[in-house]
């Protein structure tokens, strides 16, 4: 528990490292200009002193009108979770109000609304990596955005463990501070990856997926269909003969999982809710699984693989997992 504990707030890193001004406002009207930087800074060990071995990636939006630091923000797994949920909100309302029309009041305040969130400082947990994918790659268009940093982050999480980066790598992302940025490279944080990733990719020309090989090329790594196929590979059922109800639950879970990345992987594991339905796993559409994995221990909740027919059943069945771990959680402690 201690491991898992550790974990979760490695994931996140914003209750103690995550800085922004909340009186901040832009200069005026229309989109503020945002400069972003990284840093790399460290935890604290038992005693409060600096972890060299912890090192954290920040990434850092500065108002280039006012010249203020807007925001500090971690670049973790979690940013790169949060980025991908809101990538598919915004696509599904997006698709809803393309009905309307361009031109509709519906979809004015669509776009005004995406602009805010965009820019709006207390957020950029979920929109940092977006700002970086757009900044390198010449775009404008948040949606254009967050879906490219979407199908990066996507790629970045399915990273097996045999796939390496060039060494060289550390020295061009952060040669000042070189050492802290070869630590990451070496317990391979996902932010860092991703943040390589996006900072080595080309210009955006209107392919996807030459602009996501172009990165991944330049990072030493192979193509997005060769990373997805060892994925794939990788992702295997257990072979533990261990009796019992929780065993099966989990088996029930990890097949749950295995088909829903063989059925996303076309979209580099995106939902697309208008069409969940279609592309079911052998208990029904998407699922949901729910199992907590810390090394060779396994711990399961009592809830059924949920069949997710449509964005609200996700929703209800995503909290009610969240509120089993908490109470897992609790009786641990």
């Amino acid at each position: 528990m201690i491991a898992y504990h550790d974990l979760q707030r490695r994931f996140y890193r914003k209750a103690y490292f995550t800085e922004f001004r909340p009186d901040y406002r832009s200069a005026g009207p229309g989109r503020p200009r945002w400069r972003w930087s990284t840093s790399i800074g460290t935890g604290f060990d038992s005693e409060g002193r600096l972890n060299e071995n912890d090192p954290i990636l920040f990434v850092r939006f500065t108002d280039e009108d006012q010249k203020v630091l807007v925001s500090r923000q971690p670049l973790t797994a979690a940013a790169l979770f949060e980025t991908r949920a809101v990538y598919a909100e915004i696509d599904h309302d997006a698709r809803t109000v393309a009905g309307k029309g361009e031109g509709s009041p519906e979809w004015k305040k669509f776009n005004l609304r995406q602009q805010e969130m965009f820019y709006d400082q207390s957020l950029t947990l979920y929109s940092a990596p977006a700002h970086i994918v757009a900044s390198q790659a010449g775009i404008t268009d948040p949606i254009d955005a967050y879906r490219l940093a979407a199908k990066a982050a996507g790629i970045v999480l399915n990273l097996t463990p045999e796939l390496e980066l060039d060494c060289e790598l550390p020295k061009r992302f952060a040669g000042e501070a070189l050492g802290r940025a070869r630590r990451l490279q070496e317990i391979l944080d996902l932010g860092y990856i991703f943040a390589a990733l996006a900072v080595s990719a080309p210009k955006y020309e209107g392919d996807d997926d030459a602009w996501l090989n172009g990165a991944l090329a330049k990072v030493g790594l192979p193509s997005s269909e060769y990373i997805l196929d060892a994925a794939c590979k990788y992702l295997s059922l257990p072979t533990s003969n261990e009796p019992g109800d929780l065993m099966q639950i989990y088996l029930n879970a990890v097949s749950a999982g295995i088909g829903n990345f063989q059925r996303l992987r076309g979209s580099y594991g995106l939902l697309d809710f208008e069409h969940m339905t279609k592309c079911g796993t052998n208990y029904g559409p998407m699922a949901l699984p729910h199992v907590v994995l810390a090394n060779d221990a396994l711990a399961a909740s009592l809830m059924p693989v949920i069949s997710l027919v449509d964005q609200r059943t996700m929703s209800n069945a995503s909290r009610l997992l969240h509120d089993h771990l908490d109470e897992f959680l609790d009786a641990c402690r």
